[in-house]
């Protein structure tokens, strides 16, 4: 049995070759730079606001206008949570602002004042950041016996 071509490190040439064309070689710096400064943009807008990452978990969904967005903002959290319209536009204005979400251009409105709103790459980025560091403070909680089991 043939093996597969092998560098001067003994690595495969042909595995090699598909992470360059992939573009994915881990030793190119400028691959490295553009990664270092998105995980500083998603770093530096955490932790989210609770208003914040309850609309992102919405729209991650699909998308959505503003009521819709209240409206299943207080069903995902069983009615723990209900935004007011001041907290949710003020909210929505910066998530627009971060380039978090977007208002995607539609062509056929049944209602122009109802406005769909849309997550981002970027803005599911961030939301998946802040998940996984709220996953962690659960965990450190959970080593602490601070959890409470559910009934």
């Amino acid at each position: 049995i043939g093996r597969a071509p092998r560098d001067d490190r003994g690595r495969g040439v042909e595995n090699e070759e598909r992470l360059l064309r992939l573009g994915r070689d881990r030793r190119d710096p400028e691959r490295r730079r553009r990664e270092h400064r998105a995980r500083e943009e998603i770093d530096a807008l955490l932790p989210l606001p609770t208003a914040a990452f309850h609309i992102l978990l919405v729209l991650s969904a699909g998308d959505r206008h503003g009521y819709g967005i209240i409206q299943d903002v207080e069903s995902f959290t069983g009615g723990a949570l209900r935004l007011s319209p001041g907290t949710l536009y003020r909210t929505i204005q910066r998530l627009l602002e971060q380039g978090l979400i977007t208002e995607p251009r539609t062509t056929v409105s049944v209602d122009p004042r109802r406005r769909p709103y849309r997550i981002t790459p970027f803005g599911r980025a961030v939301a998946r950041a802040e998940s996984n560091r709220l996953a962690e403070l659960v965990a450190l909680a959970q080593r602490a016996g601070l959890l409470v089991d559910s009934v």
